[in-house]
């Protein structure tokens, strides 16, 4: 039996939900960009020997981008992202920062615990509306492209 075969099966009726700064949004349908990457530092000495050794080493936590996908919708949720790009507009960064936690939902809509990603001070900034052709019945959409200082796996450690 391998590891972790008798804990789970994988992604069968998985859920997602997206909180900001403890607003649930659950209208968002896709997030792209749940990926932790941290720089790689390449160190090159000599051993004792003269023998040369080349190693590398993890370096800082990279920033990077969710982007969310929800279909374009009205109040009282409708405005939420339009109004944040406005405060980043006006140079509110002090406030523009915010906490994007993702959690992973069961079957039964209950988060599913160590599935957990907390992008550490968020702020969009594109959001992008679906194009626009005459006679279309698709649903329109926007993606909200939001920029983060590091995406951490579960509770982001110490003070954000």
């Amino acid at each position: 039996m391998a590891l972790g075969d008798d804990l789970f099966d994988t992604g069968v009726g998985w859920g997602f939900m997206i909180t900001i700064d403890g607003i649930v949004f659950s209208e968002i349908t896709q997030i792209d960009g749940i990926k932790v990457v941290l720089d790689v530092i390449e160190l090159k000495t000599n051993s004792v020997t003269g023998t040369y050794i080349r190693k590398k080493l993890p370096g800082k936590m990279k920033s990077g981008q969710l982007t969310l996908t929800r279909g374009a919708i009205g109040p009282p949720t409708g405005t939420a992202f339009k109004d944040w790009m406005t405060e980043v507009f006006m140079g509110k960064m002090s406030t523009a920062r915010k906490t994007a936690v993702i959690q992973v939902l069961g079957y039964d809509g209950i988060p599913v615990a160590g599935a957990v990603w907390a992008a550490k001070h968020c702020w969009p900034s594109s959001i992008e509306v679906s194009n626009f052709k005459a006679g279309d019945t698709n649903v329109m959409n926007e993606k909200i492209i939001l920029e983060h200082e590091g995406l951490y796996f579960g509770e982001a450690p110490g003070e954000f």
